[in-house]
């Protein structure tokens, strides 16, 4: 897979403020996860208390990683209002290179984050290949 990437870069990003892991916690969050099958070793985040109309809601958040370094990130929110999705993906990014690992024979392309993570694929998030 490294052969594959190299040559490709993204700038490095924040993740949103007040940022910090799901934790069984955080109830709804982690019951969330739990369902889609995320992965308990995923750092998936959830944003506690900011002043922004976004943040104040129930979600979690996917940091998009590439050569581990946080370059974007997928914000699902929970309590079934508009907007749904909240993202900031970098232009050609493809969610799950850095789960790929080296002897792996083949891997799943999928649409969505949740289910790349969910079987350690990968996500092309709306984007054409």
């Amino acid at each position: 897979m490294a052969n594959v990437l190299q040559g490709i870069e993204f700038k490095e990003k924040d993740l949103p403020p007040a940022a910090e892991l799901v934790t069984p916690e955080h109830t709804m969050q982690w019951e969330y996860l739990r369902n889609r099958r995320i992965p308990e070793d995923y750092p998936v985040m959830t944003v506690i208390e900011n002043d922004s109309v976004h943040w104040t809601r129930p979600q979690v958040v996917v940091p998009f990683t590439y050569n581990n370094e946080i370059v974007g990130y997928s914000c699902r929110m929970l309590d079934g209002r508009s907007p749904k999705y909240i993202h900031d993906i970098p232009h050609g990014y493809v969610f799950g290179t850095d789960l790929q690992r080296d002897a792996w024979q083949s891997t799943i392309v999928v649409e969505g984050v949740f289910d790349a993570l969910s079987i350690n694929g990968l996500a092309v998030l709306h984007a054409e290949i």
